[in-house]
C-alpha cells in the first residue's frame, strides 16, 4: 500500500487550483474596488456627522471640507478659539480630524454637488449654514466612484446631505427597483 500523492496527482491539483484562481482574481479585484467605494462613503458620512457633533460640542461653527477630488477630508472650526480655559488645548481647533485618501480608499473619485461647493458648515445648533465670506453654497450630495473599474462593474454610491444636517448613503443606479431602500430618491 502506497502513501501520499503521486507527482501526477499533485500536478492535477495545481492545475485545478490555478484555473480556479484565474477565474476568481478578476471578481476579487472588482469586489475590492467596490469595497473601497463603500469605505470612502462610510468615511465621508462619518466625517460629516463628526462635524455636526463637534459644532454642538464646541457651540461654534464647524466645517467639513472635501480636500481635492478624492476621499480626503478635514473637520475643523471655522473660527479657531485659543485656550481660554487653561487646559493646554485650543478650545475650538482649526483641525479637529483629518483623513487621508490612502486610508482604505485609494483610487476613488469624489464629486460634490453643486460643483463649486467643497464644504459644509454646521452652526452651533447642528444645522447647515451658508459660508458667509465669501458666500458659497454647501454641498447637498457627494457622488463616489472608482476610477479603476468600468461603469458596469462599479457600485457607485451617493451621500445626500439634508439642510438639517442629516446624511444618507444611497445607490444612484437606475437599475434598482423603485421600492428598494438602497435607491436614491
Amino acid at each position: 500500500m502506497s502513501r501520499g500523492f503521486s507527482l501526477v496527482e499533485m500536478m492535477v491539483v495545481v492545475v485545478v487550483f490555478g484555473m480556479l484562481l484565474a477565474m476568481g482574481i478578476p471578481n476579487y479585484r472588482i469586489w475590492m474596488e467596490n469595497t473601497r467605494i463603500r469605505n470612502a462613503a462610510d468615511s465621508i458620512q462619518a466625517g460629516i456627522q463628526k462635524a455636526r457633533v463637534e459644532a454642538l460640542k464646541y457651540n461654534a461653527p464647524v466645517r467639513f471640507t472635501l480636500v481635492g477630488g478624492d476621499s480626503e477630508w478635514e473637520v475643523g472650526c471655522v473660527t479657531p478659539v485659543a485656550d481660554g480655559d487653561g487646559d493646554g488645548r485650543e478650545d475650538c481647533p482649526t483641525v479637529i480630524e483629518h483623513r487621508k485618501a490612502k486610508e482604505g480608499s485609494a483610487n476613488i473619485t469624489v464629486l460634490a454637488t453643486p460643483a463649486d461647493a467643497a464644504e459644509v458648515i454646521f452652526n452651533s445648533l447642528g444645522v447647515i449654514q451658508v459660508n458667509p465670506a465669501p458666500p458659497s453654497p454647501a454641498f447637498t450630495q457627494v457622488d463616489i466612484d472608482s476610477n479603476l473599474l468600468e461603469a458596469t462593474d462599479s457600485r457607485d454610491l451617493r451621500i445626500l446631505v439634508g439642510v438639517s444636517g442629516s446624511t444618507r448613503v444611497c445607490d444612484p443606479s437606475p437599475e434598482l427597483d423603485v421600492a428598494d431602500p438602497r435607491r436614491c430618491p
